[in-house]
């Protein structure tokens, strides 16, 4: 991993210092829960720091409505009423 990769995701680098405390720690690091457990928490309140300054949100745009079409002429005689015939008189 070059040093681009690690400016571009810090997530990682965050989560490999966190797995490598927690390795450490199950191979003999004579440390007491307490105290991994504030490391962890310190180590995700930096790596949050330093996430958030690396990673910009990305603004949604705006919902803008879709403009109707204007009326043409075919659009004109489908909505009109079509004509009814009237009955012939006969008498």
């Amino acid at each position: 991993m070059n040093m681009n990769n690690l400016q571009r995701e810090p997530a990682v680098v965050v989560a490999v210092l966190q797995a490598a405390l927690a390795v450490a720690v199950s191979f003999g690091l004579d440390l007491s829960a307490e105290q991994v457990s504030a490391l962890l928490a310190f180590a995700a309140a930096i790596g949050a720091l330093v996430v958030r300054q690396r990673v910009t949100p990305i603004p949604m745009p705006a919902l803008a409505p879709t403009p109707t079409p204007a009326p043409t002429a075919a659009t004109t005689a489908t909505l009109e009423e079509p004509a009814v015939e009237e009955p012939a008189v006969t008498g």
